[in-house]
């Protein structure tokens, strides 16, 4: 009988895992307030650039042109040295000014000086993205953590406590997700994830099954998952949409057959490379 024994003790902690595994990556179920008005609307990836017509990714500019299209807009915020709450997707400037320097180690004035991708467009600041929308078309707010998360999602907070517009505010790191519905409740939030390791092998592989398998969900509770469109049938994440019908917002979609499949299987969907 001792076989039986040993299969039946297998059998429960099998289920408790199983169980425990369901709980964790289950994400908030109320729905916020915000969501029927942000799943209206496409998202043009760091604004509606176009380095072919010297409209950078995350600039001014193209954050006027995603508005003019009537399409919403994605962007990406760091926080500077002197505590200055930058837009611009790297932690470095290298790729889109030249410049080798990190966003959080310096200045505004010292960011302030190069132009984005050859052009006189600088990187802007959070505020003047905010006045230029106004309201007028919704937001997804991506926050760059360089290891400063509770700084970074309070100085977001205090900025947008006087913006009237719609938005929504993600990041990849469980951290600041976790950071967000300690210290702003009421903002709607999401956990970014993807298998980074698909394409970087260089990726922590526990930190990497973390992400991609979105076990910390359970901390933060997610309003809404922003899930990678090319790793989009993973295990994990397509148990987590037929068990709990999250929210999902898809990025990036590179071209019209991809949005249209998106958009058919019920998400939310941030594009780049063309216009819809």
């Amino acid at each position: 009988m001792l076989w039986l024994n040993l299969f039946a003790a297998l059998a429960v902690l099998l289920v408790a895992s199983a169980s425990l595994f369901l709980l964790a990556i289950m994400p908030k179920m109320k729905k916020h307030k915000w969501t029927d008005e942000i799943i209206k609307y496409r998202y043009a990836h760091r604004g509606l650039f176009s380095h072919e017509n010297g409209v950078p990714e995350n600039s001014i500019k193209a954050f006027e042109k995603a508005i003019e299209n009537g399409n919403g807009f994605e962007l990406d915020v760091h926080l500077t040295a002197d505590k200055k709450l930058v837009v611009i997707h790297d932690s470095s400037m290298k790729r889109t000014a030249g410049v080798d320097i990190n966003v959080s180690e310096v200045t505004y004035e010292e960011i302030f000086a190069h132009g984005l991708e050859g052009t006189d467009e600088k990187v802007p600041l959070f505020d003047d993205v905010l006045k230029l929308n106004g309201g007028k078309v919704p937001m997804i707010i991506e926050l760059k953590s360089d290891g400063n998360a509770k700084e970074l999602v309070t100085k977001v907070a205090e900025t947008l406590e006087n913006y009237s517009g719609i938005y929504c505010v993600e990041s990849f790191a469980p951290d600041v997700v976790y950071a967000l519905k300690k210290l702003a409740p009421d903002m709607m939030r999401g956990q970014l994830a993807c298998d980074i390791r698909r394409e970087n092998k260089k990726f922590s592989i526990v930190a990497n099954f973390i992400l991609k398998n979105l076990v910390t969900n359970f901390l933060t509770k997610p309003d809404f998952i922003a899930y990678c469109y090319d790793d989009r049938e993973e295990f994990t994440f397509t148990l987590c949409r037929k068990l709990y019908k999250p929210t999902e917002i898809s990025w990036t979609l590179k071209d019209a057959e991809a949005l249209k499949k998106a958009e058919e299987a019920g998400a939310c969907v941030i594009f780049d490379s063309f216009v819809p």
